[in-house]
């Protein structure tokens, strides 16, 4: 009897780039096979939370958790205001060039 189980995702490109670059690194966990490298992923995850490699990665992850673009510029603002102790206007979109007018 195989006691196997099958699971089928639907991934966007970034997520699918994500989840096949998990077992090309099982050479750090000391295993041969994918499915264990991806196990070790999901056990990474439980133990320590989402963690990315650079901020772009982390803002994308965010951008997308807020929904629509006003949301993640709300946030996004607040949080760099409070890094820089200075107010921050974010401009989306075309802008008239000031010295021309």
């Amino acid at each position: 009897m195989n006691n196997t189980a099958y699971k089928t995702f639907k991934l966007h490109s970034d997520q699918k780039d994500i989840v096949e670059a998990a077992p090309t690194h099982k050479k750090h966990t000391g295993t041969a096979f994918d499915t264990v490298a991806l196990e070790y992923m999901a056990i990474s995850y439980m133990g320590t939370g989402v963690t990315y490699g650079d901020i772009t990665s982390h803002l994308n992850a965010e951008y997308k958790k807020a929904g629509e673009t006003e949301t993640f510029l709300k946030k996004i603002t607040a949080i760099i205001e409070k890094i820089i102790g200075d107010k921050v206007l974010v401009l989306v979109g075309e802008v008239e060039d000031q010295e021309a007018n």
